[in-house]
């Protein structure tokens, strides 16, 4: 094993490590600032896990001997067990502990919307609306706070609060389809001039054809 190997794995495997402590760690973090009336909702040091959740499934991903059909079960059975467990532990008021269930359940969600092989759930994961609404997501994610603020501050939330959920999702899409166009996707035309002249092929993301693939064989 030479040495740009050896310095990939052990980077690899270090990283691993640390994710699942703080996987570990943060429902306690957690618990302790509820316990102080801490605020946890917006704190990075309580949600650090949900990071390392993505970082333990690329690291899966990633691995020579992957085989997508190998993790479908384990996926199901977080997403459907770890869901519900959220549900209660948030109507149960331990906050604290829906965190982690939500990471699990979605983790698994994840997992099951690259890789499941079943001809329902794909027409389910790749219908027009729900990929629009992906690659809408992240201005969705910033600017949703905007339109239900204004409710809020107007009084509006308290005695119309099904007409202002539906304006709300509504103005949400039309703030994020504006950012979209206006000024995500014009940066993410510069990023080419930030690529390597080399790209690297040791680091290639698994495609969801090549693994499919790979399971089939």
């Amino acid at each position: 094993m030479g040495w740009p190997l050896f310095v990939r794995f052990f980077s690899a495997t270090r990283l691993q490590t640390v994710a699942w402590m703080v996987l570990l760690f943060s429902p306690l973090l957690r618990l302790y600032f509820v316990s102080r009336h801490w605020l946890v909702y917006s704190s990075p040091f309580c949600r650090a896990d949900g990071i390392m959740a993505g970082v333990l499934l690329a690291l899966l991903v990633r691995k020579s001997d992957f085989l997508p059909g190998r993790w479908i079960v384990p996926a199901w059975t977080a997403f459907l067990a770890a869901g519900p467990l959220a549900i209660a532990a948030e109507i149960g008021r331990a906050g604290w502990l829906a965190y982690s269930m939500d990471i699990i359940a979605f983790t698994g969600f994840v997992y099951v919307a690259m890789y499941s092989r079943s001809v329902w759930w794909k027409a389910c994961m790749t219908n027009r609306f729900l990929m629009f609404t992906g690659t809408i997501s992240y201005g969705l994610y910033l600017l949703h706070k905007l339109p239900d603020d204004a409710f809020k501050e107007t009084g509006l939330l308290a005695t119309h609060p099904h007409v202002c959920f539906w304006v709300a999702v509504t103005l949400s899409y039309l703030l994020a389809i504006a950012s979209w166009n206006l000024l995500e996707k014009p940066f993410l035309r510069l990023k080419g001039r930030f690529e390597n002249a080399t790209p690297r092929t040791d680091a290639a993301p698994v495609s969801l054809s090549s693994a499919q693939d790979s399971e089939a064989t």
